[in-house]
């Protein structure tokens, strides 16, 4: 499940373009339960590889971005998207954001004027979809004694593989890679400007965002739309809605 929220700067609200760490430290500010955040923040899911399995969306709404200061500023309402696999996460997030209705990014106050609740409805196989996010598939290699990142975009032959090979790992790390069946995606109108490049606490990042065609068993399909698409969910990447 997933929570919209629609909020109104009390002045203006300027980041740096780089600002996925201020939403992910938001999210986990608003965890009011200490064990819970705990959880969330250290353990996750899964023995080896870890999960967190929630993910959240870019801001979004009316802004004016500044090449030379790499800042972003919203004059208006700024919308954002918050989504997880787990039902005592969602709750408690819920339950923090009905009693709180000022919070705050690097300082800066956004009123709460909407919270809206949305659920996974469609019965399809196949579905459109619009990154709210930029999905992000990735492989890492040791050069040089040194460990290099590679990174595919949704042309490549290994996107569709590493996209399955994680939606594998993320059921096992719940105990249910038992429902696995493959996936396809599929980008429409894709562009090279759909790649965005940006830094996670001086790591670059390269992602695509954009709008895909996705096909596989509707289970699957419910689960990335709570968790998200391939890799780096809980650092603000791989949120999508259904068009």
């Amino acid at each position: 499940m997933r929570l919209e929220l629609k909020m109104k700067p009390k002045n203006k609200l300027t980041l740096p373009l780089a600002y996925n760490h201020y939403l992910q430290g938001l999210f986990y500010h608003m965890i009011s339960d200490e064990k819970l955040a705990r959880r969330v923040h250290d353990l996750g899911y899964g023995d080896l590889r870890k999960f967190k399995l929630f993910t959240f969306s870019s801001l979004r709404g009316k802004h004016k971005i500044n090449i030379k200061s790499k800042e972003i500023t919203f004059d208006e309402y700024v919308y954002f998207s918050i989504s997880s696999y787990d039902h005592e996460l969602f709750t408690n997030l819920y339950h923090y954001l009905i009693q709180n209705n000022v919070v705050k990014l690097k300082y800066q106050e956004l009123e709460i004027e909407r919270i809206k609740i949305e659920e996974f409805k469609s019965r399809a196989s196949e579905l459109n979809i619009n990154m709210l996010s930029p999905i992000v598939l990735y492989s890492t290699i040791e050069e040089n004694n040194r460990k290099k990142t590679i990174y595919y975009n949704p042309i490549n032959n290994e996107f569709n593989e590493l996209l399955n090979l994680n939606i594998k790992n993320k059921l096992k790390a719940i105990n249910k890679e038992y429902l696995y069946s493959p996936i396809k995606i599929k980008p429409i109108d894709f562009s090279t400007k759909n790649q965005v490049i940006t830094k996670y606490k001086g790591f670059i990042i390269k992602g695509y965002t954009g709008k895909y065609l996705i096909e596989g068993k509707n289970e699957i399909l419910h689960f990335l739309y709570d968790v998200g698409l391939g890799g780096k969910n809980s650092q603000g990447f791989g949120m999508f809605e259904i068009i």
